[in-house]
């Protein structure tokens, strides 16, 4: 069985621009086509400053990739007998298979973090919660203490 951080595949995103940035996704029909097969669902998350997302698991149906577009993202990943942490920088794309518990975290003090999610389950308003379960894989108290300790420290 592979590891966490093998499963998360973290990789930088296409950038074939001269000027700025740009995240190429899809770019072309053989691209959008791979990218369409088996995408349900698109979302794009804004977490504020210490927010966590997540702290989930889909069993049956449901993989997610993310992009981060702005700033930076720690991903939390927890199986049953491995944990594992990754920072991921904009620009860069990583997976979330099924099975695997997962939470997300925006580490700045002052900027919000901004990523984009697919995945192979839609959304069901008459079953909001098909394929989710919830699982604290990054504890919000434990952020908190934390952080408190590094204003302390920072005197911010």
């Amino acid at each position: 069985m592979p590891s966490l951080a093998e499963l998360l595949k973290v990789t930088p995103v296409r950038n074939s621009a001269k000027k700025g940035r740009i995240l190429e996704i899809a770019r072309g029909v053989e691209d959008i086509e791979r990218f369409k097969k088996g995408q349900k669902q698109i979302n794009v998350y804004t977490l504020l400053p210490r927010e966590i997302g997540g702290n989930h698991l889909h069993l049956t149906e449901k993989d997610e990739t993310g992009y981060v577009l702005l700033g930076e993202l720690d991903v939390f990943l927890l199986s049953d007998n491995e944990s594992y942490h990754a920072r991921i920088q904009a620009g860069h794309q990583f997976s979330i298979p099924k099975g695997i518990a997962h939470a997300t975290h925006n580490p700045s003090l002052f900027w919000p973090s901004v990523f984009m999610e697919t995945a192979t389950l839609g959304f069901s308003p008459v079953n909001p919660t098909n394929d989710l379960y919830r699982v604290q894989v990054l504890n919000p108290n434990k952020i908190d203490k934390l952080y408190a300790y590094m204003r302390k420290v920072l005197k911010i």
